[in-house]
């Protein structure tokens, strides 16, 4: 009998310790969702900038923080142990940012950039996934929200007009802080 409940005990503490670590994950990405909007616009204050302008400070100290907040939620959520492939795909976008933002290799850029665009079924979940539905809703909102940062630098992150894109997820989530799970 005590064998019985010692496995019991073992098993409903790896169930709960694999329910924590999913919550803390998925809430990690909510949070980068939501961190996005603002890294997007600060990143696009300074679109095209060139000179030294005391005036144009606080947009860069304001693209700094953003920057760093997204930043520090990716490495937060890559530090995790994934369960399941549900978190492994949010890790994944993660990743995609993270190097995005560390690198000064443009080629690197590219080939994530092209590689988001044109596998973007490689980041989702697969449809008979538990929450498969949310979670894809998520990652697809995270890759419209990658192109949209990557195009700062081409000029057209105004003209996102796709109602797929980053603006039309954010809006059909109900909230312009990003989806909720």
């Amino acid at each position: 009998m005590e064998v019985l409940m010692a496995n019991i005990a073992f098993t409903t503490s790896l169930v709960a310790a694999e329910a924590l670590t999913l919550a803390s994950i998925t809430s990690l990405f909510e949070e980068f969702l939501s961190s996005l909007p603002a890294l997007i616009e600060d990143e696009k204050d300074l679109s095209g900038y060139l000179g030294c302008d005391p005036a144009v400070d606080a947009w860069i100290i304001a693209a700094d923080a953003s920057r760093a907040v997204t930043l520090e939620y990716c490495t937060r959520m890559l530090s995790l142990c994934a369960f399941g492939p549900q978190e492994q795909s949010l890790q994944r976008v993660a990743r995609l940012f993270k190097a995005a933002m560390l690198t000064e290799s443009p080629n690197l850029v590219t080939r994530l950039r092209n590689h988001a665009t044109t596998r973007q079924w490689a980041y989702l979940v697969s449809p008979g996934t538990p929450g498969a539905l949310q979670y894809n809703a998520m990652l697809v909102t995270a890759l419209c929200a990658f192109e949209a940062y990557l195009s700062i630098e081409d000029g057209v992150v105004d003209t996102l007009a796709d109602p797929q894109g980053y603006e039309g997820h954010m809006r059909d989530s109900g909230t312009t802080d990003g989806p909720t799970v």
